[in-house]
């Protein structure tokens, strides 16, 4: 390799991410080290987590974090309007990258127990930064939002739009029945779609004790198939979206998401 092209590959290669971070995949959940005041905890990365930081009673006196005066109100995927206590973090990290003192809020989990029960770090702490999920490698990443080089390093040019719509990123794909919108969430074990928005003659198949699955043979993000995925049919509450890209598909393809620019794109399987 000569010294032109060596320099011009040096150019394409992206800085440092801000922060990598080594993953284990519980029941599909990327399980990470997550710091506070320099405590080590075990917690999920949750896109569809609300709060950037949940805690169970237990995790919150392990770091001795004291709950704040208000309370807040939300609604789960099974619909309940629950209450959790708020408090603030301090110096929370990730793989040795700052975030900072983090707001957040006591897990609870209404009548859907999540197999992974410490607690999770959502999507409010990692929204401003471009966002590389890398399940097949059990890595996430960070990196500045705007940085194209990284983009087009981690995830190639499939590319797709992504929003940020009442605290869900969300997507829409075009499907076997038309165009459906999508949900993601690192926090959810499987692909999920509601059964009403599929024609009444999919029923789905029983695999396991769990619900039906059933198959898409194409789903099209911008236009890029990557299909077939599995989804489990389930009629969830909230959020109005008609299904969840979960581990199902996190779990054979990089993703990244650029939540500022609303830019996402997607790898190869």
């Amino acid at each position: 390799m000569g010294p032109a092209l060596a320099l011009a590959c040096a150019a394409c290669a992206p800085a440092p991410p801000l922060a990598d971070i080594p993953i284990e995949l519980r029941h599909g959940l990327p399980t990470m080290e997550v710091r506070v005041a320099g405590e080590p905890l075990s917690l999920f990365l949750d896109l569809g987590g609300h709060q950037a930081l949940s805690l169970t009673a237990s995790e919150m006196q392990r770091v001795k974090l004291d709950p704040l005066p208000q309370v807040a109100r939300f609604r789960n995927s099974d619909g309940e309007m629950l209450e959790a206590k708020q408090f603030v973090a301090p110096r929370v990290t990730l793989a040795g990258f700052q975030l900072g003192d983090l707001q957040g809020g006591e897990r609870i989990f209404g009548s859907s127990v999540p197999p992974d029960r410490n607690g999770y770090i959502g999507r409010p702490a990692v929204d401003r930064y471009l966002l590389v999920l890398d399940y097949p490698g059990r890595r996430v990443r960070l990196y500045e939002s705007g940085n194209d080089t990284a983009l087009q390093h981690e995830c190639g040019s499939r590319r797709f739009r992504i929003d940020l719509v009442d605290g869900i990123v969300r997507s829409s794909a075009e499907t076997d029945y038309g165009p459906r919108l999508f949900i993601w969430d690192t926090g959810a074990t499987h692909n999920f779609i509601r059964p009403s928005v599929l024609p009444g003659t999919v029923v789905g198949t029983k695999i396991d004790e769990g619900s039906p699955v059933t198959e898409l043979r194409h789903l099209r993000l911008g236009g890029h198939d990557v299909g077939p995925q599995q989804f489990r049919l389930i009629q969830f509450g909230a959020p109005a979206v008609d299904g969840y890209l979960g581990a199902g598909l996190l779990s054979s393809h990089k993703v990244c998401l650029d939540i500022p620019r609303n830019v996402g794109a997607i790898g190869g399987a």
